[in-house]
């Protein structure tokens, strides 16, 4: 699945690289750079309407949204079933917004969770990615097709290194002593110029494991298909986009697999 998340989607990488002339050092200022925001985003109001269009009112009263410099981007909690937080740092590029819907995607599931005991507590392959899955469908609802079209962006090259990552680690995993040679590897198909091997030691892609960044690649291709599905379904009655996402896929917790969630899409 990783590999084929590659064959459609590392070409499309190279060559948002090159537009923005982003490097592997710099990678997380450059993507900021891509599209900054104005003071005209209202994210009080952007939010309000997006839980309104999906129908998910009663999530408007459960979730409490932050915004600190904390040196990390973002994390979504849930400290019971009415209290959910979600801190994230200040918003200030569309990069800095998908990091909010991330969040805001595990925070409604969460909050329109209706299981208790075990089936309460989300896997990890739901819970990211649905979080994922959320990335792209917020802006379809909000944006027009110019801020899509950047945000989707981001998105590859997030989710394209993403996969990338987790290749190295599952090939790291098999040879500890090649770690830069691997590294290079790796992050060579990006067409980028890997200054320094022995960035692999501080990259903060290595902080999550294979198995776990896995998930994000499986939410980035679940979105296209879940989008897809919908926009036929019901083309552009996003509370009936809510209504399904509800009933098939946030009611019932961990109790239905995710590939038995969304059948449709084999």
């Amino acid at each position: 699945m990783l590999n084929d998340f590659l064959d459609e989607n590392l070409n499309k990488a190279r060559k948002i690289i090159k537009k923005y002339n982003i490097t592997l050092e710099n990678w997380f200022e450059d993507l900021d750079k891509i599209s900054k925001i104005d003071s005209s985003y209202n994210l009080n109001v952007l939010i309000e309407e997006l839980l309104d269009k999906l129908g998910f009112i009663e999530v408007k009263d459960k979730i409490k949204i932050e915004y600190r410099q904390e040196g990390f981007s973002g994390f979504a909690a849930e400290l019971s079933p009415n209290d959910i937080r979600i801190v994230v740092e200040p918003i200030e590029s569309l990069d800095g917004l998908r990091t909010l819907f991330h969040e805001l995607g595990h925070a409604i599931l969460y909050s329109l969770n209706r299981e208790e005991g075990l089936f309460r507590i989300l896997l990890a392959s739901i819970d990211e990615a649905m979080a994922v899955a959320f990335e792209y469908i917020a802006p379809v609802i909000l944006f027009d097709s110019y801020n899509i079209e950047k945000i989707y962006e981001l998105m590859i090259l997030e989710y394209t290194r993403c996969a990338i990552s987790a290749l190295l680690e599952f090939d790291l995993w098999q040879d500890l002593n090649k770690a830069e040679e691997l590294y290079v590897r790796h992050y060579n198909k990006l067409g980028l110029e890997v200054n320094d091997s022995g960035i692999w030691t501080y990259d903060s892609f290595r902080s999550i494991d294979p198995v776990y960044i896995h998930n994000y690649v499986v939410g980035a291709k679940l979105a296209e298909k879940l989008i897809d599905y919908l926009s036929q379904k019901y083309s552009k009655d996003y509370n009936a986009w809510g209504k399904w996402l509800y009933q098939n896929v946030y009611i019932d917790g961990s109790k239905t697999r995710l590939k038995d969630k969304i059948k449709f899409t084999s």
